[in-house]
């Protein structure tokens, strides 16, 4: 990254895990946590965009128990992240509040991910706080996740975040300086791998999948989580969280010390391109000839006051085709932020009018640009 790149604005994921937040011990570093708030303010304050994926309620849940004299099974997981998880987030917003930084907490399930419909309001609710300057802090929801909704560890958690906020960079911090040649902890002649293009089976073989009494995952889950947010463009960084300002030193790339970069491939816009044609249309939408011309030469977003018909029966966050009143066909392909019904009802009329209809609204878009492709 050139130094005219590290001064420009981005959006940046960055996933802590519960070994950076513990120290290898049973209880969260308070220090930790408040060194990093820190440099999440530093980041804000040089104009950065901030989302902080975070690790540790089980180990925040064990500290709180024990000091009320619970003896808690840590196979009652759930239990101790129940507890855990109000802990955590008061660090963070204690810490961050210090530094002139407000949060929002977002607990998430794959399900969650997965829905459609849920899918857009976690993303509505993610641009949300960023555009009022407070930075989501993202978890996995534990307490209701089971082992067939859960996403499995926050590496995974947060390289979704990062697809579904087009971010420009994932930071995944850890106890490693980044991927060895083999394990440094058994093998004292392993060497660092700076840069990996393309997650493939011999970089599978690389990595160990490990676990802890309060943290799961390990280099693989990291592995994982560089393959989805690489193949969607986005940059990813692993690195040790333990080095002194290394959130800083890594974003604005003052030195190379220690970490594994695996670059995005391709552009961020074309991999989510993709996505949207590679979707069957749940319906269809027919626009006016001046909401046509507007979506095609100017790349304006469709708003419902160029709606004029709406075609089949589809929900919030499916995807749908563009047609024009001349029959041809389809024009482009976009997420519909409302569904058939809502549509249907505020087509023809101007966006503050939304609320009024239907008692509430998603925003003035029926299509946002950013989830429009001209076909």
């Amino acid at each position: 990254m050139t130094q005219s790149q590290s001064q420009s604005r981005r959006r940046i994921v960055v996933k802590i895990g519960t070994s950076i937040l513990t120290d290898a011990t049973d209880s969260l570093d308070r220090d930790r946590i408040q060194d990093l708030a820190g440099q999440v303010a530093t980041l804000r304050n040089d104009g950065h965009e901030v989302i902080v994926v975070t690790s540790g309620a089980r180990a925040a849940g064990r500290e709180v128990l024990e000091a009320a004299g619970l003896d808690v099974p840590n196979a009652r997981k759930q239990m101790l992240c129940a507890v855990g998880q109000a802990r955590l987030v008061w660090y963070w917003d204690q810490y961050m509040g210090q530094v002139g930084v407000q949060v929002g907490q977002v607990l998430l399930s794959r399900m969650d991910i997965e829905e459609p419909t849920s899918y857009l309001n976690i993303q509505d609710t993610l641009e949300d706080l960023i555009a009022h300057q407070i930075v989501p802090v993202v978890n996995e929801n534990d307490v209701i996740a089971t082992s067939g909704s859960r996403v499995g560890d926050n590496d995974r958690i947060s390289a979704m975040v990062a697809v579904m906020l087009q971010a420009d960079l994932l930071l995944l911090l850890t106890d490693q300086d980044g991927l060895y040649t083999r394990d440094p902890r058994i093998d004292p002649q392993a060497t660092l791998i700076p840069v990996v293009s393309r997650v493939d089976d011999r970089i599978y073989r690389l990595a160990t999948d490990t676990s802890t009494a309060l943290g799961t995952g390990g280099m693989k889950t990291k592995l994982d989580a560089a393959m989805s947010a690489q193949r969607a463009g986005i940059d990813v960084i692993v690195a040790k969280g333990t080095i002194p300002n290394i959130v800083c030193r890594t974003v604005q790339a003052r030195d190379p010390q220690g970490g594994t970069l695996f670059p995005g491939a391709g552009n961020v816009l074309e991999n989510r391109k993709r996505r949207i044609l590679s979707a069957l249309p749940a319906g269809a939408v027919v626009v006016d000839k001046g909401a046509r011309n507007a979506l095609v030469n100017r790349g304006t977003s469709l708003l419902p006051a160029g709606i004029t018909e709406v075609k089949g029966q589809f929900r919030r966050g499916n995807v749908v085709v563009l047609v024009g009143q001349d029959g041809q066909p389809g024009f482009a392909h976009g997420i519909a932020r409302y569904a058939s019904s809502e549509v249907d009802q505020i087509k023809g009329r101007q966006s503050q009018e939304i609320k009024a209809i239907l008692g509430y609204d998603y925003g003035d878009a029926t299509i946002h640009r950013n989830d429009l492709i001209l076909l």
